[in-house]
């Protein structure tokens, strides 16, 4: 079957849960996988469009993959800002909890171990992509925030951790702004900082 193929594959990877990823790929459908695959194509066909212009062949394009979200139904901090009063009041920001609890998963570390699959396996795809191109790079953002409280709502982290993120963004603009072509890092992983 697929996910114990891509088990053995990944096993080597740097801080990767074999336990965690097993335990979510029960829980992900053949459809997802087939997502992925679609996504992929469509970024390829956007990326080989875009450097069939010769005026965009040295533009740097860059993807990004999400961290390990957290599936909860809280929201860390008080409701300080604008967007978590408006998310409060509009009930906004459950992409993750809803949708599982919905499915009739309630399991914690299922929940969990669900969304690393998934992000794992997004990341994964963006990452052959960043190898194929000249032009494209990949910040791959899993193990960016080390605590639950690097996260703004369940899907998207605070400030603070996102300037990890930002600081990989002006590492690749300024490793690669004038050398398309020669790059020997296509991959930022976040998390190495």
């Amino acid at each position: 079957k697929y996910y114990k193929n891509i088990t053995e594959k990944r096993k080597n990877d740097l801080n990767f849960d074999s336990e965690k990823f097993n335990l979510g790929a029960q829980f992900v459908s053949d459809e997802f996988i087939q997502f992925l695959n679609i996504a992929m194509l469509q970024y390829f066909s956007m990326f080989f469009n875009i450097n069939k212009k010769p005026a965009y062949r040295n533009m740097l394009m860059i993807t990004q993959g999400y961290d390990f979200a957290i599936p909860s139904k809280e929201r860390n901090g008080a409701f300080i800002s604008l967007q978590r009063t408006i998310n409060s009041i509009q009930n906004t920001g459950n992409w993750l909890f809803a949708p599982l609890n919905l499915k009739g998963i309630t399991n914690p570390e299922e929940q969990h171990a669900i969304i690393y699959f998934m992000i794992y396996e997004f990341n994964e795809m963006l990452i052959p992509l960043a190898k194929y191109f000249d032009n494209v790079f990949h910040i791959d953002c899993r193990g960016t925030a080390d605590s639950k409280d690097d996260w703004f709502d369940e899907l998207h982290l605070e400030s603070h951790a996102f300037k990890k993120v930002a600081k990989k963004y002006e590492e690749c603009i300024k490793d690669n702004a004038r050398k398309i072509g020669s790059a020997t890092n296509k991959i930022y992983r976040v998390a190495d900082n």
